[in-house]
């Protein structure tokens, strides 16, 4: 989970710096199934995410998609 969230951090755009300090991380037990998740909760996440928005990011790492890249890197 830590190397998960440490992952997504690096493609996460910061500017402000708000958006990435807003990152945390859950996990829930149910019985023998194990689930994590890393969110934030920075209200505007999802609007920089939105690929109909033109943006330029400062943090040459940064990606558009970065709320589904960790899914896609570990599936």
């Amino acid at each position: 989970m830590t190397v998960s969230a440490t992952q997504t951090a690096i493609y996460t755009p910061i500017d402000t710096s708000t958006l990435i300090n807003s990152q945390y991380r859950e996990v829930i037990i149910n019985g023998t199934r194990i689930t994590g998740r890393v969110e934030y909760t920075a209200n505007y996440a999802a609007y920089v995410a939105d690929p109909s928005i033109n943006m330029k990011f400062k943090r040459h790492t940064a990606k558009k998609d970065f709320l589904i890249v960790m899914l896609m890197h570990y599936n």
